[in-house]
Order: C-alpha cells, then sequence, then structure tokens
C-alpha cells in the first residue's frame, strides 16, 4: 500500500516528511533591509564605489527635475521637500531630522542680480552619521555667462580666532557664505538624531556648484573639529587658487574625498576668464579624482587623467556639457556598480540598488 502523502500534478505521492525535509534544505531568500543608508554605505571603507553612487544620489535628488519638477517657483518647492523627506525617510534617513536651507537674499537686491540665488542644502542624520548635500546651478548655462560671478574673493576659513584668507571663486563663496550659518545648525541638530552622536561623522555630497560648496563647508567643519568622514563630488568645477588648495591638502580633506570626473565634462576643466587676478584657479589634487572613461570607473593616475583621458594622450579633446549633467553621472556610476561581482552575487544589493532609482 501506498504511503499516505500529498498528490502532484504528475499523480505522484510525496511523503509528507520528505517534502518537509527537502523544503528545509532550500536556503530561504533573504530578507532585504530597507534601511539602505546604513546598508548599503560602508564606513569602515569609504573608498568603495557603493559609496560614491549613493552618495551621487543624494546629490542628485537635492535638484526638483528628479522628482519631475520642473520649476524652483515656492509652491512647487513644497512639493520637492515633501518628496525629498518622503524617499530618503523611506531609505532610511531618521525621521524629523531633515533640515532644508536656501540661499536668502534680500528681495530688494535680487533684482540687481545678474542671476539668480542658487545656493540649497539637505542635511539629515542616519543611524550613525549626518549628510549635507548641496545642488548645482540649476540654470548651467545663465551661471557660465556671469562672468562676474567668476571673480576670486578672499574667503574667510580658519579655527575661530585664528581666520586665513583663502582666494577662492567669488560666486561660489558668495553662495556658501549665505547659507553657511545656517547649515550649521543644521548639522548640530542632525547630529541629535543619530544613536550616539560623539562618534558621529559628517559626509558632504554635491554636483557642480554644489561640489564647491561642499568642499568649503569641510573646511569649515574641519576647522570647527567636526569629524569630516568623506567627501564625495561629481563634475566639480576648479574653486580656488593653489593656496586654497594647499590648505585643504594641509586640512588632510584630500585623503577622504572621492571628485569624479565623468568622459568629457566640460566643468571640471574649465578655466574661468581673466579676472582681476592673473593667478588661475586650479582642480583638486589628482589623489582626490576619479573618472568615468568608455564604460570605467577609474582612479585617476597621472596629469594627463586630470585633462584628457588617458586613452586620449595625444588627441584633441573635446569636452561638452552633457557629460556634466547629474542624471548622466548617475547612468555612468550605476553602470560602473552593477559590473561589480559583490553586486550581481548579491541579491539584496540589486534590490537596495532598485529601491534607490
Amino acid at each position: 500500500m501506498a504511503p499516505a502523502g500529498a498528490r502532484d500534478t504528475a499523480g505522484q505521492v510525496h511523503d509528507p516528511a520528505e517534502t518537509a525535509a527537502a523544503a528545509a534544505a532550500v536556503p530561504a531568500a533573504p530578507t532585504c533591509s530597507a534601511d539602505v543608508l546604513n546598508t548599503l554605505f560602508n564606513r569602515e571603507d569609504p573608498a568603495v564605489l557603493s559609496n560614491s553612487y549613493l552618495a551621487l544620489l543624494i546629490s542628485r535628488y537635492t535638484y526638483p527635475t528628479a522628482f519631475g519638477i520642473s520649476s524652483t517657483a515656492d509652491h512647487t518647492q513644497v512639493t520637492y521637500r515633501e518628496l525629498y523627506a518622503r524617499k530618503w525617510t523611506a531609505l532610511g534617513a531618521a525621521p524629523g531630522s531633515l533640515f532644508f536651507v536656501d540661499e536668502d537674499v534680500p528681495l530688494a537686491l535680487i533684482s540687481l542680480l545678474t542671476s539668480q540665488p542658487e545656493a540649497h542644502a539637505v542635511i539629515f542624520a542616519t543611524k550613525h552619521d549626518v549628510w549635507v548635500s548641496f545642488r548645482g546651478l540649476t540654470n548651467i548655462e545663465a551661471g557660465l555667462g556671469d562672468s562676474a560671478r567668476f571673480l576670486p574673493v578672499n574667503g574667510t576659513f580658519g579655527p575661530e580666532g585664528q581666520p586665513r584668507y583663502l582666494p577662492v571663486h567669488g560666486g561660489f563663496y558668495s553662495s556658501f557664505a549665505a547659507v553657511w550659518p545656517r547649515v550649521q545648525q543644521a548639522v548640530d541638530q542632525a547630529m541629535q538624531y543619530t544613536q550616539d552622536p560623539s562618534q558621529a561623522r559628517v559626509y558632504l555630497t554635491g554636483h557642480s556648484m554644489g561640489a564647491g560648496l561642499a568642499a568649503f563647508t569641510a573646511m569649515r567643519l574641519v576647522d570647527a573639529q567636526v569629524p569630516v568622514g568623506g567627501l564625495y563630488l561629481f563634475g566639480a568645477p576648479k574653486m580656488g587658487q593653489q593656496s586654497f588648495i594647499d590648505a585643504f591638502i594641509a586640512n588632510g580633506l584630500d585623503l577622504i574625498t572621492f571628485s569624479w570626473w565623468n568622459e568629457l565634462d566640460m566643468i571640471p576643466g574649465m578655466s574661468p576668464p581673466l579676472s582681476r587676478s592673473a593667478l588661475p584657479y586650479v582642480q583638486l589634487p589628482v589623489e582626490s579624482t576619479y573618472r568615468i572613461w568608455q564604460g570605467k570607473c577609474l582612479k585617476a593616475d597621472g596629469p594627463t587623467a586630470m585633462q584628457c583621458p588617458l586613452t586620449a594622450v595625444g588627441e584633441r579633446c573635446r569636452f561638452n556639457l552633457n557629460d556634466h549633467f547629474a542624471f548622466t553621472y548617475v547612468m555612468k556610476l550605476q553602470d560602473c556598480l552593477l559590473d561589480q561581482p559583490q553586486i550581481t552575487s548579491s541579491s539584496c544589493l540589486g534590490q537596495i540598488l532598485k529601491a534607490t532609482m
């Protein structure tokens, strides 16, 4: 007599005990955490590619266009802020820890400006750390045409009571100075949402002009003895003269800076027009620079990596603006990340990446 059991679609009878044992032998599908900010980000190795990708997304979504919002008018900003908060809270930002800071220019002065005030920052906490993200220009063509913004100014850096005046890009610095006090206050407040504020670090990210504002902020935070864990920049323009870069290196920021340059993006290599100062603006050191070129994400190596890609040595580089857009950076860095073995072999990491898109 056949043993009692379940009959499958082929008419075969199976022992329930054998069926249960076979089911137990099959590994269960992993339960993937929705806490992307604390799962995908690696605090111990800031150089891993997934860190740069996550930082890029945090920066990318400071643009309202990432949510399908084409205007920066006041009435659309409410919607943008709600969408940003909803997205990143769902991905692991501490509820209530998000702060939005905009450049505040008196209405009477706005009509005198050749371009609208643009600085915008988002600050939020995760379980362990604080993120500060800066938006770039929403109208880059107008920004490039505003020659007055390129004039150098002496930016104030250094510990309290020991100011250092370093020549930096005047337009970037004026935007930075307009938001810095409120950014600093927001960082202090966001720290209180972390599980252990005494162990929390600040990570900064920005695209285009936002990269310059992030670098200035990192300098000020180090001066204030706030621990900076990493600086992730995308399409960063030249933001200061050599003495500023020297101070940036002296503060140790070059060692934790990951400045990405996509293909033939014209902005990182562009020199401002001649101004009152004969001293040129210079880029961040090659040690902090990474290149995206022909589907590869590479650490820059040597002076040619700072201008034409290595494969273009001896050729004329035809830099373009399309390679500068934040969305383009996202797609290129995403392709590199999806090619990594640890991503393709992990169903959880694959799900996490889909959740961030």
